[in-house]
């Protein structure tokens, strides 16, 4: 059986994606950070799901590889913020890199995408929260307020509480995380909607849920 028949394929080459996480973590200058991330994702079981694991079970990077595909994209859209405001920049990236990581344990990616026990009952901001700090627990002397503040970025990713945050961004880079996780996710929310009603007759998508709106979708004749 292949899994492609049941969960779409990434769009993506993925060895070419863990590529460029390797080449983002290593540019990093700030040692605890740097330390921390390697431990992370030189972690054979991370490193195997990110090979396959979606980023969601439908809404957005729902596909085989998708949850890498969203990391990096959220650190890039992180990194360009950075050029505007004054933040730390490498504390925003890792906190970018590692908002998501407890989706590895809140699915399981079999021939479809279905949640774990613990996925259903603590959610990945709180399965993330506890894997990353267990690594930094193993890490001699990694500075205590530097961990706070990464924790914070993943505990706020989501951006309000009813959206699914622990807390709401206290902090210029848990507000970019979070701004950057919301515009991917939408953004790709949107591509999907307009590849889907093109081929339709009309302009117009059905009432999204997630979006809150219609999406318009032209179809352009060959030359427009």
């Amino acid at each position: 059986v292949d899994r492609q028949d049941f969960i779409s394929p990434c769009p993506k080459d993925v060895d070419a994606m863990l590529g460029e996480l390797s080449g983002t973590i290593s540019s990093l200058g700030n040692a605890p950070l740097k330390r921390l991330l390697l431990d992370v994702f030189s972690d054979n079981e991370v490193r195997e799901k990110l090979r396959s694991w979606p980023a969601a079970q439908v809404r957005h990077h729902a596909y085989i590889g998708g949850l890498l595909a969203h990391t990096l994209t959220v650190a890039k859209l992180g990194q360009r913020s950075a050029e505007f405001y004054d933040v730390d920049k490498e504390l925003l990236v890792a906190g970018a890199l590692l908002h998501d990581i407890g989706k590895i344990q809140e699915f399981d990616c079999g021939l479809t995408i279905v949640y774990t026990d613990k996925g259903n009952l603590l959610g990945h901001t709180i399965l993330g929260s506890s894997l990353v700090r267990d690594k930094i627990s193993a890490i001699p002397s990694f500075p205590e307020r530097l961990s706070w503040q990464l924790l914070h970025i993943i505990g706020s990713h989501h951006g309000k509480r009813e959206w699914g945050a622990i807390v709401e961004p206290m902090t210029l880079e848990a507000f970019l995380v979070f701004i950057s996780d919301y515009a991917d996710s939408r953004a790709v929310r949107y591509q999907t909607l307009i590849q889907e009603q093109r081929p339709l007759e009309q302009n117009i998508s059905p009432w999204d849920s997630t979006l809150e709106t219609r999406v318009y979708a032209p179809k352009f004749e060959e030359g427009q």
